[in-house]
């Protein structure tokens, strides 16, 4: 248990560090709601995991609704798509990462980035003005994100898409 106590410290500490460097606000969230329930899954298993099984279908359906909702608002938090879906975030999170393999917030950064190729395809000069617009925390979020998911810059794809 000391050992597992450690743990949490540790991964809470990430979070903090996270947060103070300007991390991406959703996906820390996300952390922490995957950290908590594994701090309560420690605490009383069987109550955490009680509950029946959802079907396939309706996991399905959780997973859908979260990306139609991502794709109306990237700006919508993962306690507010949990909401809309009537489900909790834990679950949420869980469910979503089981189904596409990869996290709400990933799949939010991935839109994003689909957006700024859009933009850029399209013309876009400004990179500020860019990562403002489609809700980076600044132009070296939005570089780095892009960088981390395509490879590439954004002013080596807007060099290749011209």
């Amino acid at each position: 248990m000391a050992t597992a106590f450690r743990f949490q410290t540790l991964l809470a500490g990430t979070l903090l560090r996270a947060a103070r460097h300007g991390e991406d606000r959703h996906e820390i969230l996300e952390r922490a709601v995957s950290l908590t329930a594994r701090a309560l899954k420690q605490a009383d298993s069987p109550r955490v995991e009680g509950g029946r099984p959802s079907s396939t279908a309706a996991r399905r359906k959780v997973v859908d609704g979260a990306r139609e909702i991502l794709a109306a608002n990237l700006e919508c938090s993962l306690p507010d798509i949990a909401g809309e879906l009537a489900v909790s975030s834990h679950h949420l999170s869980r469910v979503f990462h089981a189904a596409t393999g990869h996290t709400v917030s990933r799949h939010r950064m991935r839109v994003r980035t689909r957006h700024v190729l859009e933009r850029l395809a399209g013309g876009e000069q400004d990179l500020a003005r860019l990562a403002a617009d489609l809700g980076f925390a600044d132009q070296s979020h939005l570089c780095r994100v892009v960088r981390k998911e395509l490879g590439r810059t954004p002013t080596a794809l807007r060099d290749a898409l011209s």
